[in-house]
């Protein structure tokens, strides 16, 4: 496993309605964990796939029932009951510092930038 991309990230994104949003992700032995600011959770894993040269994973993503609570992903408002989206995910392995599309089938296109912090 290469391990230089692993470490704490910053990451924000938007999406082709122009809902945006950001939060912390930390990458670790196959395992991603983060946060947004909407108060959203983020726990998965990943592996890097030499081939495609790609971070491939898969990640639930937990909302909490809240005032602001709503899916950039889906557009889906969990403010009245909270749920769960469950997505893979392929990106590029230069993502550092580069806005990339993330394309989650049956989900919005979203536009991330992800810098690394440490």
């Amino acid at each position: 496993m290469d391990t230089t991309k692993e470490g704490f990230y910053r990451i924000s994104y938007t999406n082709e309605d122009g809902d945006s949003g950001m939060g912390i992700l930390c990458l670790e032995t196959g395992t991603i964990v983060g946060c947004g600011i909407g108060g959203d959770f983020w726990d998965g894993t990943y592996t890097f796939n030499s081939r495609e040269d790609t971070l491939e994973g898969k990640l639930k993503i937990t909302f909490p029932q809240g005032p602001s609570s709503r899916s950039t992903l889906s557009g889906k408002d969990y403010s009245t009951e909270g749920g769960n989206e469950e997505i893979s995910i392929s990106l590029r392995r230069d993502f550092n510092e580069a806005v990339v599309p993330l394309e989650v089938p049956g989900f919005k296109i979203l536009n991330v930038k992800i810098q690394k912090i440490r």
